[in-house]
């Protein structure tokens, strides 16, 4: 089946837009279908989908077994059950956000198909504060001022950061859903609140995470375990990123090996730190080349002295462009050779 988070375009079928305003007893909740016809409203709506699927945070979720949401989301196929459906995901959706005293909100539910899948997405609104300015003629003048607008949706150029997007439930699918959640929130039970509670679902952790978790969780145990050990910490990342360009599948205690084969201790923290991350270490997973394809084009190095060097991630790869300089006393030089000019900004 075709991951949603790889595609290129939606074709949109239906769209609902209800109003969860808690301060309220009841949504409100849009008794006609949202006229797809309008370009600047078919734009709106494409433009977040997209932006949503294919975001780095995006994830694949399988509802939980029994769960009523399975009937209700696969209503949503259903061409004359679509607007009833929506309105019970709504209902649902609201209750959940009043009870736990979560901001205002509108859903956003649409049906669409891209190639032979047929899909639906809900999209959780939240409120955005937006300025416009206000005239009034006073006696012979204009006054123009600021006002705010307290609920005002995301614009094209801001991301949704709730929603999620599904294909018919089947045992043979690997996902029911794709998922963003990226609440802003401290509290971990407020994150998983959408998911958990409104979804009744639970995460898949597949390659495309993997490979994300480990390159992340790598790097950030490099950056505080080797802070004072330039050497290890550079061919710790330089198997890294050999691993993920060049191989097809990898596994972190192979990697660890090879690249802490000195330190014991170290090997094993590392292994640990990725195991609590999800990744066994035993384990070999297939590398996700796209996100190795769009994130390792370009190689970017910040110093503690407050450098910034940046490039494509060949010319790190040779010595004609640029040379590590060790001084002997745990500190390096970087340099930068064959410049002819340079452009500041």
């Amino acid at each position: 089946m075709m991951d949603l988070r790889h595609i290129e375009n939606v074709v949109l079928d239906k769209a609902v837009l209800h109003v969860l305003d808690t301060q309220m007893d009841e949504p409100i909740l849009a008794q006609q279908l949202l006229d797809l016809d309008r370009e600047d409203v078919h734009e709106f709506i494409t433009k977040h989908a997209l932006k949503a699927l294919t975001d780095e945070g995006a994830f694949k979720a399988k509802f939980m077994p029994g769960t009523a949401m399975i009937e209700r989301s696969m209503r949503l196929l259903d061409e004359d059950d679509f607007l009833e459906a929506s309105y019970e995901l709504a209902l649902r959706l609201f209750n959940m956000i009043k009870e736990t005293k979560e901001p205002s909100c509108d859903l956003l539910v649409i049906k669409f198909h891209t190639g032979n899948i047929s899909a639906y997405g809900l999209m959780k609104l939240d409120f955005q504060k937006s300025y416009i300015h206000e005239i009034e003629f006073n006696e012979s003048s204009f006054n123009v001022n600021i006002v705010a607008q307290e609920i005002a949706l995301p614009s094209q150029q801001q991301k949704v950061m709730q929603c999620a997007f599904g294909v018919p439930v089947s045992d043979d699918n690997e996902y029911d859903l794709i998922v963003l959640n990226k609440k802003r929130s401290s509290d971990e039970e407020e994150k998983i609140r959408f998911v958990k509670i409104f979804l009744n679902a639970t995460r898949e952790f597949d390659y495309k995470d993997k490979t994300k978790t480990l390159k992340k969780t790598i790097e950030d145990w490099a950056q505080k375990n080797l802070k004072e050990d330039f050497d290890t910490a550079s061919e710790l990342r330089k198997s890294v990123d050999d691993k993920l360009r060049y191989h097809a599948l990898v596994s972190a205690e192979d990697l660890a090996k090879e690249a802490l084969a000195h330190d014991t201790n170290a090997r094993h923290s590392l292994i640990t730190k990725l195991e609590q991350q999800g990744i066994a270490s035993d384990e070999k997973f297939e590398i996700d080349k796209r996100f190795v394809d769009k994130k390792m084009k370009s190689k970017t190095i910040r110093t503690d002295t407050g450098f910034v060097i940046r490039g494509d991630f060949e010319l790190f790869e040779d010595d004609g462009f640029i040379e590590v300089q060790r001084n002997g006393d745990g500190t390096v030089n970087y340099i930068i050779k064959g410049v002819r000019h340079t452009k500041e900004k």
